[in-house]
């Protein structure tokens, strides 16, 4: 984080913040109360801006998908893993229009194979990221029947 970099008293020094919403509130409410208040209290600022970038853009085929909806309730949990979370260059956004929570199954190990052998009969190398996006892509397509593909439009900063 930037902010921690240019200012190292930011890890060492430690603040508590004792709040009660007034009611039982989302977990982006919540977010947006603690926003307005580190805004007011400690006069943070944020700027945001939308820009015209390239993107690859999850899609939906008129066919549908191969995703089953979750019988699992409850909290949503995200998960990175900090080595391969940044697998494709590009930002990918979720233009599929599906809501809720799905359950699926795929065999990488079939489309990594199936790579390997494209890319040895080519004979012409492939760059590292190319390689993964092109992986990313089969995966959707032939496991999930998802399609990504390269578009511009607007993202958030």
């Amino acid at each position: 984080m930037i902010v921690a970099w240019a200012y190292p008293w930011v890890e060492s020094q430690r603040y508590d913040i004792f709040a009660k919403a007034g009611q039982t509130v989302s977990e982006d409410e919540l977010r947006q109360m603690l926003q307005a208040l580190l805004a007011e209290r400690f006069k943070l600022a944020v700027h945001r801006e939308s820009r015209r970038m390239d993107i690859l853009a999850l899609l939906l085929p008129k066919a549908g998908h191969k995703m089953t909806p979750s019988q699992i309730e409850g909290p949503t949990q995200n998960r990175q893993d900090p080595v391969r979370s940044r697998d494709v260059d590009l930002p990918i956004v979720d233009m599929t229009g599906l809501m809720g929570r799905f359950d699926f199954t795929w065999n990488i190990e079939k489309y990594v194979s199936a790579m390997r052998a494209r890319i040895m009969a080519e004979g012409k190398p492939i760059s590292e990221s190319d390689a993964r996006l092109v992986l990313v892509q089969n995966i959707l397509a032939g496991e999930l029947k998802l399609q990504l593909e390269t578009r511009k439009a607007p993202v958030e900063n």
